[in-house]
């Protein structure tokens, strides 16, 4: 009996240590389960890691290209962010001012120069406000000369701006050169004896000489109007100065 007693006591510890040792078992395989599963979500990470790292390792080549880009535009390209002040400008803006890029965005040196800050200030308000580009036209020192501007402001979305400017200097310089031409010649003619008149494309009268006045006897003030031409000869027919058309005076009675 004593003998059975203690069999049947070391079965039972022998049955108990078996659960204890599943148990165990159980525990180790959802151990392992879960090591794998970190082990995966680290290599995922890991794989993640890499992928955005690849991404902003090809967003900076596209950024220093596109900066490269504006780098080597003749015409002066700066951007604002939302409080106005200048967070980039390119080399030609640098050019335009005397200026390296350090200084200039350290100084906040604006392109039109110190006295029209203000307004360049306003011009890229008004393009933040509205939403629509804003131009103006202006003077300014670049490159130890004088020049004429045109500066631009347009909006972004994120509510920065970019801003460009077109040198007119040579248009400008154009239409002066063009404008003298005309009236040196324009002073020759005035000194001719023969009446002189020059039509516009829509035939009103663009120019004439004080000869013409006297010769056809007509006022100042009514050729400095500009006429179309067909109202220059009913005038001059009305008052007998050019014969009737064929047929002209029965025309205009009926």
């Amino acid at each position: 009996v004593g003998v059975a007693l203690v069999l049947g006591t070391a079965g039972v510890c022998a049955l108990v240590c078996q659960r204890k040792l599943e148990r165990s078992h159980l525990a180790l395989d959802d151990a392992a389960a879960r090591l794998l599963e970190t082990q995966d979500e680290v290599e995922r990470l890991h794989g993640d890691a890499i992928d955005l790292g690849l991404a902003r390792s090809m967003a900076q080549e596209e950024l220093a290209t596109l900066l490269a880009a504006l780098d080597n535009l003749p015409r002066p390209v700066w951007r604002r962010g939302k409080d106005l002040e200048l967070v980039y400008v390119n080399d030609a803006y640098c050019a335009a001012v005397g200026q390296p890029r350090e200084e200039v965005l350290r100084q906040q040196i604006e392109l039109l120069g110190r006295a029209e800050t203000e307004q360049s200030r306003n011009l890229a308000r008004e393009a933040q406000k509205t939403g629509h580009q804003q131009a103006m036209t202006r003077h300014a020192v670049a490159g130890g000369e004088r020049r004429l501007f045109e500066v631009t402001e347009r909006a972004l979305p994120d509510g920065s701006l970019v801003g460009y400017a077109h040198d007119q200097t040579e248009s400008e310089e154009g239409k002066i050169e063009l404008d003298r031409h005309i009236r040196a010649h324009g002073a020759v003619l005035q000194n001719l004896n023969a009446g002189i008149a020059i039509l516009a494309a829509d035939m009103h009268l663009d120019f004439h000489n004080a000869a013409y006045a006297d010769i056809w006897q007509l006022d100042e003030d009514y050729l400095a109007s500009r006429p179309h031409f067909t109202d220059i000869l009913e005038t001059l027919r009305s008052e007998r100065r050019v014969p009737e058309r064929g047929g002209h005076a029965a025309d205009k009675r009926d």
